[in-house]
């Protein structure tokens, strides 16, 4: 029963270092993802910045200087492509936000998990002791029975040694 309870205990302390690696694995990836999704985030902020510099660069050349062709078309461009960025990292932030999520949903499923098995090993604890007591009482009843056998059968050839 002892080998029975310490093997349980063994099982139960490796499938609680796993779940717990995996828990960690997964807020480790978590902390991750928020770090880079700050990162998207400065990136995007700078990015809006550097595009109403650039536009209010863009509009101070038109009131001052007469627009060539040539450098409005790059300036056009310029544009073109700081918005392109913006929509990448908006994108790529958004992206980033709905991984977060999925880990988070991933990360309660386990903790559920865990709190689940802890619940399911505690009744099993409560079970074992319970049957460790049972066998225990069996076991002294057992005893108490072997010793008044082997007292009586001890006793009666005295009887029969003392009536000689």
């Amino acid at each position: 029963l002892r080998e029975t309870k310490v093997s349980f205990e063994k099982t139960l302390a490796e499938e609680r270092g796993p779940r717990l690696e995996e828990t960690r694995r997964l807020q480790n990836i978590i902390v991750a993802k928020e770090k880079r999704l700050n990162r998207l985030n400065k990136n995007l902020k700078v990015a809006v910045t550097e595009t109403r510099r650039v536009q209010s660069t863009l509009d101070s050349v038109r009131l001052t200087v007469k627009p060539k062709i040539a450098d409005i078309s790059h300036l056009k461009g310029w544009k073109l492509k700081a918005s392109g960025i913006m929509k990448e990292q908006s994108n790529a932030l958004e992206e980033m936000e709905n991984k977060i999520t999925e880990l988070n949903s991933r990360c309660e499923k386990k903790e559920d998990a865990i709190i689940e098995k802890e619940t399911e090993i505690s009744f099993l604890r409560g079970l074992v002791e319970e049957k460790s007591a049972d066998i225990e009482k069996v076991e002294t009843d057992f005893r108490s029975r072997i010793d008044g056998r082997v007292e009586k059968p001890n006793a009666a050839p005295r009887e029969s040694a003392s009536s000689i």
